[in-house]
């Protein structure tokens, strides 16, 4: 080496860009961590949509962007929807480029519940790597809209490979939207009416409500053979369309307060000379709130009972 020639200089390699555009994510087909066992929920090679059309559809959600490992580049942070049905589980995943440019799975940052969380709305990355995600308490569907779920703010962090929580609450309180109704029925009894050849009787049903929320109304359903019509002034504060639809029959209640009860006496007629065989039928109530949807229910095992008919 002359005495001019400049000394060698070692240069540290240049870091892969892990910002990944969405037109790229939704091009590839990736690896993903694995689902929780279930149906229909593509892992290995799987690619994902910008919208669901049909079950097993992996949905890109949301994305955000940073540098969660430390290595001076961002990384890429996916919100992913496996559609079955109204819902299915979501995860949270982190991706980043190899050497060779290659999109490849970093991990898992946090996955929805069958308990809970079991949705997760909204990802972000704060300028210091962490990311957070807003997770809820319950996902929207079945009668139950999505602005009644509690939500909160969780952040995560990459350290020794993997992604672990490092801020925010790890449990959610109860619902303030939870009720526990509870139902009890007799068996039902026909009779026979001598006058016009016809059968009746009253299903005695007694709801209770043992929470500390009112239930602004109460569905019950009598799950009783089809032959068998509303009868009586019993159904009268059961709201329109009483039998319109059946089986099973429906009575909608009016409130019931917080440690109320109510008791029903629902008359059904079976008439002359129709088909009947004695059985066993289901009496069920789901607590409902405002705007009529679903209450959470506490406790399930209480919300229907079987009786006999004859």
């Amino acid at each position: 080496m002359s005495p001019s020639s400049p000394p060698p200089t070692s240069r540290a390699p240049e870091v892969p860009n892990g910002r990944i555009s969405e037109r790229d994510l939704l091009a590839a087909r990736l690896d993903l961590p694995a689902w929780r066992p279930g149906p229909g929920c593509p892992d290995e090679g799987a690619r994902m949509v910008g919208e669901a059309t049909r079950d097993g559809t992996n949905v890109l959600e949301g994305l955000a962007y940073g540098d969660v490992d430390g290595d001076g580049a961002a990384e890429t942070v996916a919100l992913v929807h496996c559609l079955l049905g109204t819902g299915g589980p979501a995860q949270v995943v982190a991706f980043d480029r190899n050497e060779a440019g290659e999109i490849v799975t970093m991990g898992r940052v946090v996955a929805s519940s069958r308990d809970k969380p079991q949705w997760l709305v909204d990802v972000t990355v704060r300028a210091d790597g962490l990311v957070r995600v807003q997770v809820a308490d319950l996902a929207p569907g079945g009668g139950w809209p999505g602005e009644w779920s509690q939500r909160q703010w969780r952040g995560y962090r990459w350290e020794d490979g993997r992604f672990g929580q490092a801020e925010g609450p790890t449990s959610f309180p109860r619902n303030p939207y939870s009720v526990n109704v509870a139902v009890t029925a007799a068996d039902l009894v026909l009779t026979e009416n001598p006058d016009d050849g016809t059968r009746s009787g009253t299903v005695e049903v007694r709801i209770r409500n043992l929470d500390g929320r009112a239930a602004d109304a109460v569905a019950v359903t009598l799950d009783l053979p089809a032959a068998l019509a509303p009868d009586g002034d019993g159904w009268a504060g059961c709201g329109p369309d009483v039998g319109a639809y059946r089986p099973p029959l429906r009575c909608l209640t009016g409130r019931i307060a917080a440690g109320g009860n109510l008791t029903l006496r629902l008359g059904v007629r079976l008439p002359k000379g129709a088909t009947f065989t004695a059985g066993r039928a289901t009496v069920a109530a789901q607590g409902l709130g405002p705007g009529l949807d679903h209450l959470l229910e506490t406790d399930l095992d209480d919300n229907q009972v079987t009786i006999g008919y004859r």
